[in-house]
């Protein structure tokens, strides 16, 4: 199942994690009810228990997408000019960001295109950087919850995910797994519904290990279906069937992928 937020302001899930990256690129299944509170109802975030963030993502009070980094100097912001609709159907939301410089923009694809960017704020000085937790759904403050439900929460450090990546993860549904080199987070929120998934709410699957995330509140509800993880790759004699090599000692080992040697 996915997790449905905004029955309450302080519904969210803190995953525990808090590295940083100069690359990064993060995608996340949204399904959108309503604005949130003063229209600013954020999928995914990374703050401090200050209120400091290093990056943040939000519907606009002008019903757009936006994503915020923090810079020494002076925040950058940038605007989606795509709408989100509140229709009551999945979408797919992908982010691809360079922090290296200040003249680099995100690049935004939903439901796998490219959408325009326009810079709202354009920042200065250097990208900061905080031990802050990623939060999905809300921020640390709790006053600007997601309206709606959020699955298939998935980062990559150091990799900008390419156009026909995206256009695959995005509008042909395929896993996070397929997708593996630099991932270094993958949050499904999915489960019950299929037979070899488990509910991974409560836990964060890194390379590493797992981290224990603090769920607090939200409800569940009827996930997105994406594609089962496998890729083909031919062999000489016929095919090998190995286990998932981004997390091969978990439950997801019951999930497999076809390789060549």
């Amino acid at each position: 199942m996915a997790r449905r937020f905004g029955g309450v302001s302080t519904d969210n899930i803190d995953t525990g994690y808090t590295l940083n990256f100069t690359q990064s690129s993060w995608l996340i299944w949204v399904l959108r009810r309503g604005p949130g509170p003063n229209g600013f109802g954020r999928p995914f975030t990374k703050v401090t228990n200050d209120g400091t963030f290093d990056y943040s993502t939000n519907t606009s009070s002008g019903n757009n997408y936006t994503f915020t980094r923090t810079f020494s100097t002076t925040t950058g912001q940038w605007i989606f000019t795509t709408a989100p609709p509140v229709d009551t159907l999945w979408h797919s939301w992908i982010i691809t960001y360079d922090s290296s410089s200040v003249s680099n923009a995100p690049v935004m694809y939903y439901d796998g295109i490219s959408k325009s960017v326009t810079i709202s704020v354009a920042p200065v000085g250097t990208a900061s950087n905080n031990i802050g937790n990623i939060r999905i759904g809300n921020k640390d403050t709790n006053n600007d919850v997601w309206d709606g439900d959020l699955a298939h929460f998935a980062h990559w450090r150091d990799r900008l995910l390419t156009a026909q990546e995206a256009f695959q993860l995005g509008a042909l549904r395929r896993s996070p797994l397929d997708f593996s080199n630099k991932l270094v987070m993958y949050n499904p929120i999915a489960g019950s519904q299929r037979k070899n998934e488990p509910d991974l709410v409560y836990h964060v699957r890194t390379p590493t290990g797992n981290i224990a995330a603090i769920v607090t509140g939200t409800v569940g509800s009827l996930d997105p279906k994406i594609r089962p993880f496998i890729s083909w790759r031919k062999r000489v004699a016929g095919f090998n069937v190995v286990r998932n090599p981004f997390f091969p000692n978990t439950s997801f080992q019951r999930t497999y992928r076809v390789v060549a040697y």
